[in-house]
């Protein structure tokens, strides 16, 4: 009997076996993550939409398997939620920022969770392009004063040819985040924004005080424009949200066969349903006089409680219905409230419009 209990002692000593005393056992060591890099999927340069994928390698000093490791992606040390996965598609709001993986290990058994440990930062790129002194307008047809403010891409102050033009009607921060989505997505575009406050806001886009402003684009603004850039006159594009997105569906319906100034119009969950008689009667005349149509119009909805789904999918219906030749209709919903459309509706334009 005591030189059993002599050996399981010295076994005890040596770490072989348990003393019976849990307060007096080695603990057992947490995992550990090692290496943890980001990889970005399409390579060279890092631009929104890129797929990064996080890379490490797992040890356990006890060999226990690894369980449930968590993953979180940071934007400049802060963490980006809803991102416990291995991967992260660069967004908007990444643009110019720096993004980092957090690896915390976990061990199926034993001491589950391991210390976190972080990946060097990663930079997303801006594609820099010119945003231009905001300079006022007044318009003749109006009679109101605008702030118009410009965007030119990257390289054009050295080279020679034309460039596209996008001309929306938007806020201020509308504008800076169209510029940075343009700068995102490295597109040869220039951009006119008109803002004329809140004051006129709904008076200018609803009837009948469209059509005056249709005519402050078309007359004044445009031709200025030609001007004073390197304007591709082919190749012109009318955007706007909300009541801006109802402006640019009557802008279309306004545009005259012999005379057009848009070759494509993107309306951003318009607010159709303030005017559905006015935009169904536009609409109806243009079906009587014409059957020709070689424009591009793309119609985003917002499907959540705020959005405008209901009148836009109606006034993409009656679109649809009439054949047009030569007219490319483009319907596309997103599952973000009203106030979260404008930015992924445009990005989303831009991908179709300047591929």
């Amino acid at each position: 009997m005591h030189s059993i209990r002599a050996l399981l002692l010295l076994f005890c000593a040596a770490g072989l076996t348990s003393c019976g005393n849990s307060a007096s056992r080695p603990n057992n060591s947490a995992p550990v993550a090692t290496d943890v890099s980001i990889i970005d999927a399409n390579g060279g340069q890092v631009w929104v939409g890129d797929q990064l994928y996080g890379s490490y390698n797992y040890i356990d000093p006890e060999g226990d398997p690894e369980g449930a490791t968590t993953f979180n992606w940071y934007r400049n040390g802060v963490v980006i939620s809803d991102t416990n996965a291995l991967s992260y598609t660069i967004a908007e709001d990444d643009v110019g920022q720096r993004i980092s993986l957090q690896v915390m290990p976990a061990a199926r058994t034993g001491s589950a969770i391991g210390t976190p440990i972080y990946s060097d930062e990663l930079s997303v790129d801006y594609f820099i392009g010119t945003r231009l002194p905001p300079q006022l307008f007044t318009s003749v047809h109006t009679q109101g004063t605008y702030t118009i403010s410009f965007y030119l891409p990257e390289g054009y102050a050295t080279s020679a040819r034309d460039y596209p033009v996008i001309y929306e009607f938007a806020s201020e921060s509308a504008f800076n985040l169209h510029a940075d989505i343009l700068d995102a997505k490295a597109r040869q575009v220039i951009l006119v924004s008109v803002n004329s406050g809140s004051e006129r806001w709904v008076g200018d886009m609803t009837m009948p005080g469209a059509r005056s402003l249709y005519d402050f684009f078309v007359l004044e603004l445009v031709p200025f424009i030609d001007v004073q850039y390197r304007a591709d006159k082919k190749n012109r594009t009318l955007a706007g949200h909300s009541l801006g997105g109802l402006f640019v569906g009557l802008a279309m319906l306004f545009e005259l066969p012999g005379a057009r100034n848009f070759s494509a119009f993107v309306s951003s969950d318009g607010t159709f349903s303030d005017q559905p008689e006015e935009t169904r009667a536009l609409e109806k005349q243009l079906a009587e006089n014409i059957s020709e149509l070689p424009v591009t119009l793309i119609l985003t909805a917002a499907t959540g409680p705020s959005g405008n789904l209901f009148s836009v999918t109606g006034f993409h219906w009656e679109l649809s219905q009439r054949n047009y030749t030569g007219f490319r209709l483009i319907y596309m919903p997103f599952d973000l409230l009203h106030e979260e459309i404008y930015g992924p509706s445009f990005a989303a334009a831009i991908d179709i419009l300047f591929p």
